[in-house]
């Protein structure tokens, strides 16, 4: 896993460089899984007061892709389908 780069400065979700960035910081749990903590914020609303789901699928697909990575892999999203529980609203601690 040594070619894998664990630092992406420009990515979207976890890249420390991206000004327009979530800045979210992924780490190993230790079962080998992803894992992250973010904070909703007011603006990446859809609904008032409910993060957009786009954003929500965007966590999940980076942090899938860290599990992947972590698993010694490389892989991008081919295919996706998501069912939301519940909804995620300003302020909420995400993990």
């Amino acid at each position: 896993m040594s070619d894998i780069p664990t630092v992406f400065p420009d990515c979207y979700v976890c890249g420390a460089d991206n000004p327009a960035g979530l800045h979210v910081s992924f780490s190993r749990g230790p079962e080998g899984e992803s894992r992250a903590e973010y904070v909703a914020r007011a603006e990446h609303v859809g609904w008032p007061e409910l993060i957009h789901g786009g954003l929500l699928f965007t966590l999940l697909d980076e942090a899938v892709a860290w599990a992947v990575m972590y698993a010694g892999h490389r892989g991008v999203t081919a295919k996706a389908e998501v069912r939301y529980r519940a909804p995620a609203r300003v302020g909420m601690r995400l993990q």
